[in-house]
């Protein structure tokens, strides 16, 4: 298995190589035509990432100014799911973004953004 460089960083505080670098795992052919598994690096910097979390992001942020009622519910669930795409985080709802093992520093990325979510 090759591992990429990766650089000292912070996540919750703590120092650590590679904190907010996580790694998941592609098949590559090497030169003797072998697979072999590549470990590139995901940033948590990157606003692209699903988990990223602006510094702005907070477990009180309204994402949908209008209130379920019940007799509402197309426009309530247009602006949910646009609010939820806007911040990149649609996929914790409809799960097409799997739960990575939660000993991993990726777990634990998955867990802190899901709970932004869930709120």
């Amino acid at each position: 298995m090759r591992e990429f460089n990766t650089k000292f960083q912070t996540l919750n505080g703590i120092r650590a190589p590679g904190a907010n670098l996580y790694k998941t795992s592609i098949r590559t052919m090497s030169e003797e035509g072998k697979k072999q598994e590549a470990t590139p690096q995901i940033n948590l910097n990157d606003p692209q990432s699903p988990y990223f979390l602006c510094a702005s992001d907070n477990t009180g942020n309204i994402i949908c100014p209008v209130t379920f009622t019940g007799d509402n519910y197309g426009n309530w669930s247009r602006l949910v799911l646009n609010g939820l795409r806007s911040k990149n985080k649609l996929m914790f709802v409809d799960r097409t973004l799997i739960k990575p093992d939660i000993s991993t520093l990726e777990g634990h990325a998955w867990e802190r953004c899901n709970s932004m979510v869930i709120v």
